[in-house]
């Protein structure tokens, strides 16, 4: 990215499996092109690529910003207080959770914004 002069956005992770598990996760770890543009010829080496996400049409989300990152289990708290909110507003959850992390750890800025894909019931 810094050879190609692209401006780096969030870090971002997806996570694929159907439900909760500690191993062998299917994951898909990204850095978001800030502004979303990529000069055309440029072709990152494998197993790195480029390509655009599928736009969410309806999400779910919470952000976390209480030193998460120092804390065991540090995101689980949002977690299960997202998936109650989605389960008592009468919400499914219908995709991949992705959970993007804005700002630095050692600036004291890190937050991470958890979306789930919803459909109402």
């Amino acid at each position: 990215m810094a050879q190609n002069k692209l401006a780096f956005g969030p870090a971002m992770t997806t996570y694929f499996d159907e439900s909760y598990t500690r191993e062998n996760i299917d994951t898909e770890c990204a850095i978001v092109i800030q502004g979303g543009k990529v000069k055309d010829g440029i072709e990152p080496p494998h197993p790195v690529s480029i390509r655009k996400i599928e736009q969410i049409p309806q999400v779910a989300f919470t952000i976390v910003a209480d030193n998460f990152h120092l804390k065991p289990g540090g995101l689980t708290p949002a977690y299960e207080a997202l998936g109650t909110w989605i389960e008592t507003n009468g919400y499914q959850i219908a995709g991949p959770v992705r959970e993007l992390f804005h700002g630095r750890p050692e600036n004291g800025d890190l937050t991470a914004e958890i979306q789930f894909p919803v459909t109402k019931l």
